[in-house]
């Protein structure tokens, strides 16, 4: 980070955001975490894609699938976010949660699949 200022801005803003009801319950520990992990599969050409999901949480058979974005909505999150939890479900998971959480507005969208 460049300067003192912007360091103190992006301090203040991941402070903030951290302190969102949802994020703290996410970053309590209580779950196994997988930052940035590929999931592999097929396309219809059998070409192999990958999928990064930015943060994939699991407790107790509950899965939870956050993307983070520092732009404005899109439908398009929301659906990057489905594909995620669609692939999980292929994979065999059930109970699987989906969000998109807007950091610059400290906003998290849930993701109904």
């Amino acid at each position: 980070i460049p300067g003192e200022k912007e360091k103190n801005y992006i301090k203040n803003k991941i402070e903030n955001a951290l302190q969102h009801e949802r994020a703290k319950e996410w970053f309590s520990g209580r779950y196994k975490l997988f930052n940035e992990c590929a999931i592999l599969c097929n396309n219809y050409d059998k070409e192999q894609k990958n999928f990064r999901p930015d943060r994939v949480m699991t407790n107790n058979g509950e899965v939870i699938v956050v993307d983070y974005k520092f732009a404005k909505k899109s439908e398009q999150h929301t659906k990057q976010v489905k594909d995620y939890m669609n692939l999980l479900a292929m994979i065999g998971y059930s109970n699987i949660k989906g969000y998109v959480w807007y950091i610059d507005r400290n906003e998290i969208e849930e993701v109904i699949r």
